[in-house]
């Protein structure tokens, strides 16, 4: 009974993992059938806990639902409760993956289980992109150039950041694969690995985001340094690189605009740029409450107040900055728990000295990375991803350890 009951949880961790790339209205669906899913196996195995995570596991879990009723407590200071309640509301997906994790057992999940979480997101991004590719064929036999149909938000019409960010965790799942198993595959595995790395990088630069192709590099150089120095896979690093550069260079035959050269024009022309101004705002605005925050309901109105003088009348539509939202929305208080859920699993990673501790830093490093240039647990792209990345990293570890602590095999 246990075994089905592993296949159905599973299952659903599947269909979450390639839900998020296609649809986030199809990725909340899964998300409340895996919180139903994990909710029957408990009851049906009637137990009510996870054996698999220790209490330092826990901590990053309890973490993120103590940010989600620091949310719910700024309600209580809220001069706009209306919205304060929506923000609520928004975010509350926030806690599915924590509480799933805490009360159902995944004890039976080992490294060829969250291999295939990896693969299912990487096989949904990849048929993402074939899907908009086919239409953007179709368009160009209709008569339309390859700029017009490659154009960020026509290619793809959702937020490029929050897409970026998916193409950047499928990146790293298929470089971690390379720099650890290339020994161990076939060919025709070998060539899936390189067609579906060059799709994803070609994908992610022509949604054409500046953060995400910054992470783009990043991950690249970090990871053929990291093959090359610590896994002596010299022809994999190499391949890699000579992906990349093939990427780089069709991208800039295709015409394509590079943001993060216009950034750097912009800003070395001493333009400067405008989320540098919003950010001294922000930081302005919380100043005036840094330890509670002005609750969920009324930040951003006390934002734009500051901003509208400061900037000369521009508003904008949101501080692009998770940091500076969390802080202005629950002050220092709701940041503690939010910075916890974040780091938290990488410093256990280090003390504990995790073989996966590069593969971590990773997707920690781009998650983190993304936060200071996109709002994104105000959108439900950007939140049910990241809390269920986040939630599958808490299970990376616990995978690998047993109850002396010590890293075990899978």
């Amino acid at each position: 009974m246990n075994k089905w009951y592993n296949k159905l949880q599973y299952g659903t961790m599947l269909l979450m993992a390639a839900a998020m790339p296609i649809s986030w209205r199809f990725g909340l669906y899964v998300a409340l059938l895996l919180a139903t899913v994990s909710v029957v196996k408990m009851v049906a195995e009637r137990r009510i806990w996870n054996s698999a995570l220790d209490w330092r596991l826990r901590i990053p879990l309890y973490a993120i639902i103590l940010y989600w009723l620091m949310i719910v407590v700024s309600v209580l200071f809220s001069a706009n409760t209306a919205s304060a309640w929506q923000v609520v509301g928004r975010k509350a997906g926030l806690i599915i993956f924590p509480l799933c994790f805490l009360l159902a057992d995944t004890s039976y999940l080992n490294a060829k289980y969250l291999r295939g979480l990896g693969y299912a997101l990487l096989a949904s991004v990849c048929g993402v992109f074939l899907y908009f590719f086919g239409i953007a064929v179709v368009g160009m036999i209709g008569g339309a150039s390859w700029a017009a149909v490659s154009v960020s938000y026509v290619f793809d019409p959702r937020h490029h950041t929050y897409t970026a960010l998916y193409m950047t965790i499928a990146i790293v799942f298929v470089l971690h694969e390379m720099s650890t198993r290339w020994n161990e595959m076939k060919v025709w595995q070998k060539v899936l690995m390189a067609v579906s790395l060059t799709v994803c990088m070609f994908y992610l630069m022509i949604v054409n985001s500046r953060a995400g192709v910054l992470s783009l590099w990043i991950v690249v150089i970090g990871y053929v340094l990291y093959m090359v120095l610590f896994c002596k896979q010299w022809k994999c690093a190499l391949l890699v690189a000579l992906l990349f550069a093939g990427v780089l260079l069709g991208m800039k035959f295709l015409g394509h605009t590079d943001r993060v050269e216009q950034t750097v024009e912009s800003v070395s022309g001493g333009e400067g740029d405008a989320r540098i101004q919003i950010y001294k705002s922000a930081l302005h605005t919380a100043k005036e409450m840094p330890v509670v925050g002005y609750g969920a309901g009324d930040y951003y109105q006390s934002f734009s107040e500051i901003s509208d003088k400061e900037n000369n009348g521009y508003v904008a539509a949101n501080i692009h900055n998770q940091y500076l939202e969390t802080l202005l929305s629950v002050g220092v208080i709701g940041l503690i728990p939010f910075l916890i859920w974040l780091f938290y699993p990488l410093w256990l990673a280090w003390r504990r000295k995790s073989p996966n501790l590069f593969l971590l830093l990773m997707l920690e490093g781009v998650v983190m990375f993304n936060l200071l240039f996109e709002s994104m647990l105000e959108r439900q792209m950007g939140l049910l991803f990241i809390g269920y990345l986040l939630s599958v990293i808490v299970l990376i570890l616990s995978m690998e350890e047993n109850k002396f602590g010590r890293v075990r095999k899978s």
